[in-house]
């Protein structure tokens, strides 16, 4: 039957209505049962929750632990940045001991800030010793604070061998600075009397300009990093006769000096004439050397080794002269004496095909002969 005195829980005051068996099991043995009215929890965090009466008691009693899910936005103490993140967290992080950034969300090289507090997405800058700084998620900064690599960021300097300014990586520049080297700014250099270099890894070439006066007079403008070793001559153009066809050309400087050295030979009393000597040796002349041989855009008269004069392209005597090209093709006609004993006309290249063996020329002339089958 139903108790008419109902069950009161010792812990919370509450009471339950029992039968009377319960009544008198319940009071030997309190534990076997729970209060399970609803009542209000507040936590250290301030946030109310609805619990159990027996959920609430244990909390209290600290048999059961109670992680609050409501949200909240925190001030993180390591970086600074403010995150929303559950109350249970919060209570987490408050906890966290570690060494604070002096400026909401700036790392600094070499500074051991501590454990994580919490993984932080927001974007920091992670600044160097040198001063550079670099934009990394918050977690990354803080992971390579005390391991970065050396500064690769671009810093103007002077120069160490020429005294121009050159951009160099953050970390050369410091080691140069450290030198203390302090060189005349290179302005204007004669060809030969070349300072000597000094030579550092990582260091870039020098593309200032610089007056450079070459050994054959002309000046001209060079960048800093070739004037210890030149690329090409002295490409200053004059106009001058060209060996081959006596006609004026335009020719690089350091080309006058490979023509020169190349002697090329005029045969005796061909003044009038194109040069086509096969004693001269073309071999040893540059492709540069060549073009600009080929650059005359007239025509001129030359002495075949055949003996027979012709007008040929200028551009194209250099040719001529190494192959006798144009001795081949000599159309001036010639008598020539067959084995028969007749005279005829032959153009000089059939004749020299034919004294070669290249080439039987024909007969047509007519003779009388004795007929074989007939006699009287």
């Amino acid at each position: 039957k139903k108790s008419p005195i109902p069950y009161t829980f010792s812990t919370c005051g509450h009471s339950k209505s029992v039968t009377c068996a319960e009544l008198v099991l319940y009071n030997s043995d309190p534990a076997i049962v729970r209060c399970e009215e609803n009542d209000v929890f507040i936590p250290p965090c301030g946030h109310e929750r609805a619990l159990k009466c027996w959920k609430k008691t244990r909390i209290e009693e600290r048999k059961e632990s109670f992680n609050c899910n409501r949200e909240r936005l925190v001030k993180l103490p390591r970086c600074g940045h403010e995150q929303t993140v559950q109350c249970s967290t919060a209570d987490r992080i408050e906890k966290w001991v570690g060494v604070s950034c002096e400026e909401v969300g700036v790392v600094d090289e070499g500074v051991s800030y501590g454990l994580q507090d919490y993984p932080c997405n927001a974007k920091a800058s992670l600044r160097r010793k040198c001063g550079h700084c670099m934009l990394l998620p918050c977690r990354e900064a803080f992971a390579k604070s005390t391991s970065l690599e050396a500064c690769r960021e671009p810093v103007k300097i002077v120069h160490p061998s020429c005294g121009h300014g050159c951009k160099v990586a953050c970390h050369l520049a410091d080691h140069l600075r450290s030198q203390n080297i302090r060189p005349p700014v290179v302005t204007r250099l004669i060809e030969g009397d070349i300072p000597a270099k000094l030579t550092f890894a990582g260091l870039p070439k020098c593309d200032e300009l610089v007056t450079f006066v070459r050994k054959c007079g002309h000046v001209e403008q060079l960048p800093c990093s070739e004037i210890s070793k030149p690329k090409r001559g002295c490409k200053l153009e004059s106009v001058v006769k060209s060996p081959l066809c006596g006609h004026d050309i335009k020719t690089p400087c350091f080309i006058m000096n490979e023509l020169q050295k190349a002697q090329i030979k005029c045969p005796p009393n061909q003044a009038p004439f194109a040069v086509i000597d096969s004693s001269n040796d073309f071999s040893t002349l540059s492709n540069d050397a060549r073009k600009v041989l080929q650059s005359c855009g007239l025509r001129s008269r030359v002495i075949l080794t055949c003996g027979h004069e012709s007008e040929v392209e200028c551009s194209k005597l250099l040719r001529h002269s190494e192959n006798d090209e144009v001795a081949d093709g000599c159309d001036k006609k010639v008598e020539v004496c067959l084995p028969c004993g007749h005279f005829i006309q032959l153009s000089c290249k059939d004749c020299n095909r034919h004294k070669q063996g290249l080439y039987t020329p024909r007969c047509t002339r007519k003779k009388t002969i004795k007929c074989w089958n007939y006699d009287r």
